[in-house]
C-alpha cells in the first residue's frame, strides 16, 4: 500500500457529501469509508472480479460495470464523484474528456474528489515499481 492510505482514504470521504459516484470501487475499502459517514454510494468498477470481491464484502452496494468514460447511472445528478489510485490509468485526453463528462452528472454545488499517485518522471515510476 501507499503511504498514509488509510489517512487517504479518509480525506476523500470526509470531503465526500450526499449522493457520491466511486469510480474504480475495487475491493471496496474507500466504499466503506464512504458508508461509515452514512453517505450514498453509487460504485462504477470495470473488473467482474473486483465487482463480485466488492459485493462480497458490502452487500448492499449498488455496483455497476462501466469505468471513467463509459457508464450508465439510474440517477440524473450525484453531489461527489471520487476516486482512489485509478485516474492515472487514464490518458491525459482521456482525463480531459472524463472532467467534461462529469460537469454533466454534478449538482449545482457538487464536486469531485480524487487521490491519485504521480510520479515525477518515468524513471521515479519504475523506480518506486
Amino acid at each position: 500500500m501507499f503511504s498514509n492510505y488509510e489517512l487517504i482514504l479518509e480525506s476523500v470521504a470526509q470531503a465526500s457529501k450526499g449522493l457520491v459516484l466511486e469510480f474504480g470501487v475495487g475491493t471496496g475499502n474507500l466504499t466503506e469509508k464512504l458508508l461509515e459517514r452514512s453517505l450514498d454510494v453509487i460504485g462504477i468498477e470495470p473488473s467482474s472480479a473486483m465487482r463480485h470481491l466488492a459485493q462480497t464484502k458490502i452487500a448492499n452496494l449498488l455496483i455497476m460495470d462501466g469505468d471513467f468514460l463509459s457508464y450508465n447511472l439510474p440517477v440524473n445528478q450525484v453531489d461527489t464523484i471520487v476516486s482512489t489510485y485509478a485516474f492515472h490509468h487514464l490518458t491525459d485526453q482521456e482525463k480531459h474528456q472524463a472532467i467534461r463528462q462529469y460537469k454533466n452528472i454534478l449538482s449545482s454545488d457538487g464536486s469531485i474528489v480524487f487521490a491519485d499517485t504521480i510520479f515525477l518522471s518515468t524513471k521515479h515510476k519504475y523506480d518506486f515499481i
